[in-house]
C-alpha cells in the first residue's frame, strides 16, 4: 500500500535495538520471501540444487575474504539483532539463529555436488530429505521472526508458510523487485546485499534503483 505509515517499535527497547530493527526488518522479510518463493521450489528439482548450494559458497572479490549469500542475507541481520536486543530476547533469538544455521548446514551438505545433468541417478528420497530440512529451517527462522515481533510489540514480519499458497505476501511483487535490483546491479550498482540497511536509509535504493517505495513492498 503506497503511503503506508509504519508503526514505531516499543519504546521499552534500547535505542540500539530499535535502530537495528528499523534497519534490518526489510532484509529479514526479503530473505523470508526468498526462502518461501525460491528456495522451496528449487529444492524440488535436482537440476536446481547447484543453485541452492551456491547459497552457502563464499565469493570473495579481488582477493578479499568472501562471505556467502546465506551469511550476508540471513545470518548477519539476525546476528545484529541478537547483539542489540535485551538479554532475554537476545538469548531466544540466538537459540533460533543457531537452530537455523544447523539446518542450513545440513542442507549445504545434502545439496553439495548435485548439479544439472549429473550422470548419476539420484533417489527421490533425497527430495523428501531436502524438504524436511527446509521445513526445519522454516520453523527456526519463524521462531526468530516471532521473537522479534514480540520484542518490538509489532506484527510486521510475516512468517514463512508450509506452502506458498498460505504465505500472505505477493510472489509477483517479489519477482518484480528482484528484477529491479538485478537491473540496478547490472548498471554498476553495489552488491546490494552487502549493506541493505545503509543503502535504504541513504535513499540509494530509491534514487539509483528506481524503487520508489520500499515500505509499500515491506508492508503488503
Amino acid at each position: 500500500m503506497p503511503g503506508v505509515q509504519a508503526a514505531e517499535p516499543s519504546s521499552d527497547l534500547p535505542p540500539d535495538a530499535i535502530r537495528s530493527y528499523l534497519q534490518y526488518r526489510f532484509p529479514l522479510q526479503l530473505s523470508a520471501d526468498y526462502y518461501q518463493f525460491e528456495l522451496r521450489e528449487k529444492l524440488g528439482d535436482f537440476d536446481k540444487w547447484g543453485e541452492v548450494n551456491s547459497l552457502f559458497n563464499s565469493n570473495g572479490a579481488r582477493g578479499s575474504a568472501g562471505v556467502s549469500r546465506l551469511e550476508r542475507e540471513f545470518i548477519n541481520p539476525m546476528r545484529i539483532l541478537v547483539l542489540s536486543m535485551p538479554p532475554d530476547e537476545s538469548e531466544n533469538l540466538r537459540d533460533a539463529m543457531n537452530a537455523f544455521e544447523k539446518s542450513m548446514f545440513k542442507l549445504s551438505k545434502l545439496t553439495k555436488g548435485v548439479q544439472r545433468d549429473l550422470s548419476v541417478e539420484l533417489p527421490p528420497s533425497l527430495l523428501t530429505d531436502a524438504r524436511g530440512i527446509w521445513d526445519e529451517g522454516r520453523v527456526a527462522f519463524n521462531t526468530f521472526l516471532t521473537t522479534v515481533n514480540k520484542a518490538t510489540e509489532l506484527d510486521e514480519l510475516k512468517l514463512i508458510a508450509s506452502t506458498t499458497k498460505e504465505y500472505p505476501r505477493s510472489e509477483r511483487k517479489y519477482v518484480e523487485l528482484k528484477k529491479r535490483l538485478r537491473t540496478c546491479q547490472n548498471r554498476g550498482g553495489p552488491a546490494l546485499s552487502q549493506a541493505w540497511g545503509q543503502l535504504m536509509i541513504s535513499g540509494y535504493m530509491q534514487d539509483s534503483c528506481g524503487i520508489p517505495d520500499l515500505d509499500a513492498y515491506l508492508f503488503q
